[in-house]
């Protein structure tokens, strides 16, 4: 298996336009995971059950780089390591600061919970940076990188860095994986970009209902408000009336109907900033967000406006002599 992973890659790394290529046999944003309980060596073990874990890859020696993930400290894999090597694997910050706080994890080693009797320890070689591999909107788990030179899988996913559109390279990269196995197909072939897009499906279709709820909400607000300002206007009839007869000017009509209805429109602004502060939790929006409050606001006192200004114009043409002898 792993002179087969090798020489795949030797022979996808000659095709023109791949910058870098990798393998994995865990890539992010495909729902599937791998995690493995451990301990680390030289401290108790603790009790059955209760042991750590993370999620856990076997990668090749450029994963990280042809995915950008910054190496922080250490090394990554080479070509040293081998089966016949030290086993070594590579964690993520989360993790370094979560099992090793203040401490140097490089050198230090982890050994699988499972296998008590014929434990392998596995030394930290290097520290990457964390990296979400599922939900963008929720905390990473921790991650155990590992050389699949040392871990094979029968199953593993390429990954290519390059230059220009990455589909039309995909002919080429079949005629390679093919010269090696006749018999292994190429499925499934998406950028990280539609992969990411994928994974927030579920984020996207809750963002457009709840965008369509809000609209919703809005017109029945604006619609309240007419209603509301309009009915007041028909009951007022006569004092407006009285008033435009006493020489009142239709911009103080309609200053006042406009005021009328913005304090009603005040108390509801008011209220909802409060409520907004104490329950808003959006992804990568808090309830204290200027920007979101500002243009909340600025959107809701816009439709208020509109919602105002026709019952307010309606009144300004109110025949004083009409409106007296009712």
């Amino acid at each position: 298996m792993v002179n087969f992973y090798n020489l795949l890659l030797e022979k996808i790394h000659r095709v023109p336009g791949a910058d870098a290529v990798a393998l994995n046999t865990n890539i992010p944003f495909t729902g599937n995971d791998s995690q493995m309980g451990f301990v680390v060596v030289g401290r108790p073990d603790p009790k059955p059950g209760q042991e750590p874990s993370a999620e856990y890859a076997s990668v090749s020696p450029d994963y990280f780089r042809t995915l950008g993930i910054p190496l922080l400290r250490g090394r990554t894999f080479n070509a040293e390591d081998t089966v016949n090597s030290t086993p070594v694997v590579v964690i993520d910050e989360g993790l370094a600061n979560h099992i090793f706080p203040g401490e140097d994890p490089l050198g230090k080693q982890l050994g699988d919970a499972v296998q008590l009797r014929e434990r392998v320890r596995y030394t930290i070689v290097g520290v990457v940076r964390t990296v979400r591999h599922n939900e963008l909107d929720e905390q990473p788990y921790a991650q155990l990188y590992m050389p699949v030179t040392q871990k094979p899988d029968l199953q593993a996913t390429i990954l290519m860095r390059t230059q220009g559109d990455p589909f039309g390279l995909l002919s080429v990269v079949r005629q390679a994986v093919q010269s090696v196995n006749p018999d292994l197909p190429i499925f499934d072939a998406k950028t990280m970009e539609s992969r990411v897009a994928d994974g927030l499906a579920t984020q996207r279709l809750s963002v457009i209902l709840v965008s369509l709820f809000s609209l919703l909400a809005l017109i029945l607000a604006a619609v309240g408000l007419y209603g509301v300002l309009a009915y007041s206007i028909a009951q007022r009839t006569r004092e407006i009336g009285v008033r435009m007869a006493l020489g009142a000017q239709p911009q103080n009509i309609l200053g006042s109907i406009i005021r009328q209805g913005f304090k009603i429109v005040g108390i509801g602004l008011a209220l909802g900033i409060v409520g907004a502060i104490g329950l808003t939790r959006l992804y990568g929006v808090s309830g204290t967000d200027p920007v979101a409050l500002l243009t909340a606001v600025g959107i809701l006192g816009l439709a208020a406006f509109l919602a105002c200004l026709l019952p307010a114009l309606r009144a300004t043409r109110i025949d004083p002599i009409a409106a007296l002898r009712e």
